[in-house]
């Protein structure tokens, strides 16, 4: 059964418990509400006048924390202290760190390129030749020996 399931904004059929019922997650919305550094960080794209839907975010964002590691330790069997400290450190760390930097790479078909250096369009565009080594990563698998065929190995995965 997945606990965490079991809280909401509000107390309803599927939500038995409201997220102000448990007094530490009144708490924890409270302090979390009152940090400008952690709304920013729980909602970082909030667009002026959608207070509601920003707050939703913060509040959905919030309490994911201790429940997902209530999930976590019901999944696991954790019932030490020492052993939620662990599963909250590991969540703390995704939940606070910043964000890895991700490149997404858009392939230019049927585009020949004659670039020696990058093309910058701004801080963040830019188009390049793709090298060897990304070029082949991008070539499909070659077919597999298998009595399964690969429609239905795609449709399975």
């Amino acid at each position: 059964m997945d606990h965490s399931a079991l809280f909401g904004p509000k107390r309803d059929q599927l939500k038995p418990i409201a997220f102000t019922d448990v007094e530490e997650l009144t708490a924890l919305l409270a302090y979390v509400r009152g940090r400008e550094d952690l709304r920013a960080r729980l909602s970082p794209d909030a667009k002026p006048g959608r207070d509601d839907l920003v707050d939703r975010m913060i509040e959905f964002e919030a309490t994911d924390l201790p429940l997902s590691i209530l999930d976590r330790a019901r999944a696991t069997g954790t019932n030490t202290d020492g052993e939620l400290l662990r599963l909250y450190l590991e969540r703390e760390r995704a939940w606070l760190l910043d964000p890895l930097p991700v490149d997404y790479v858009i392939p230019l078909a049927l585009t020949a390129l004659d670039l020696d250096e990058p093309l910058i369009i701004d801080k963040t565009t830019k188009i390049e030749p793709l090298d060897e080594a990304t070029q082949a990563a991008r070539a499909p698998s070659p077919p597999t020996i298998s009595s399964v065929p690969e429609t239905v190995v795609g449709a399975a995965t």
